[in-house]
């Protein structure tokens, strides 16, 4: 990963292509105008990525390529009315907890910009002695990540994709609870 470093530095300067995502252990996303993520593809495995696959989005989502749509959504969200919440919001700008409504907002904003730092906040919920999650939706992708992160001895991630799964993660709970 240390290629990584050098390798953005140099890619940010001359692609405007930046991390957008830290997933997890040797999975990481960028984000740029589309032209220049050949040439991003090209650099990076000429550094040694294993594996590159372009994604179908519809934005240089979590880049600072999207300032224009922080200006316009700036105002919404000053408006916003957030209480402070019963538990601390986990940021996925500084995989740190926040509770002050103000600081949220600030973040909204922020992470529009900034990179998810998926691996940080799995990470930080380990280190302060969570080991049960759920994924909510289709599909396995952060269960995968996870599992990448952490052993599974660590951590047990439940999946709820439709209404079965939901009721065996709620029986799972009660009886836990139990």
């Amino acid at each position: 990963m240390v290629w990584i470093g050098r390798l953005w530095k140099k890619v940010a300067q001359e692609a405007s292509v930046f991390v957008a995502n830290y997933n997890c252990p040797g999975q990481i996303v960028v984000s740029g105008p589309a032209a220049n993520i050949p040439k991003v593809i090209e650099l990076a495995k000429a550094a040694g990525a294993k594996r590159v696959v372009p994604l179908e989005v519809a934005g240089a989502f979590h880049s600072p390529l999207m300032n224009p749509a922080v200006e316009k959504l700036a105002p919404i969200v000053r408006e916003l009315k957030i209480r402070t919440p019963r538990v601390p919001v986990l940021s996925n700008v500084t995989a740190k907890p926040h509770g002050d409504p103000d600081q949220i907002r600030s973040l909204i904003l922020e992470q529009i910009v900034s990179p998810v730092k998926w691996e940080d906040c799995v990470r930080y919920l380990l280190e302060n002695g969570f080991t049960r999650f759920i994924e909510l939706g289709p599909g396995t992708v952060l269960t995968g990540f996870m599992k990448r992160i952490a052993s599974a001895t660590q951590l047990e991630v439940m999946n709820v994709g439709d209404v079965p799964s939901l009721r065996s993660t709620i029986a799972t709970f009660q009886a836990c609870a139990q």
